[in-house]
């Protein structure tokens, strides 16, 4: 893996976004990119098939503590029980 790349996008996803985020990881990965995701369903699910496709790593994070809800393509999530209110701690601090 020669760098990491977070990709975000709707719990839901449509049948459009799926296919397109699918995609998009199978080309990350096919490039040496490491994918942090949601870890959930829609358009997370979907970058997990996509990456794990092509043996690539997929690290999920849940806002939440509960490993059921996860899609089953990660290679390892993190759990941090921080509810939604974490998500704004990926985005990066704002400046003066």
């Amino acid at each position: 893996m020669r760098f990491q790349v977070a990709v975000c996008g709707p719990g839901r996803g449509n049948e459009e976004e799926r296919p397109r985020a699918r995609q998009v990881d199978r080309l990350l990965t096919e490039h040496g990119a490491g994918v942090l995701c949601g870890a959930g369903a829609g358009v997370m699910a979907a970058v997990a098939e996509g990456a794990r496709s092509r043996g690539g790593l997929v690290i999920g994070i849940r806002p939440d503590t509960d490993r059921a809800a996860a899609s089953g393509s990660l290679s390892a999530m993190v759990l941090t029980g921080m509810g939604e209110a974490g998500t704004p701690r990926t985005s990066p601090a704002p400046t003066r």
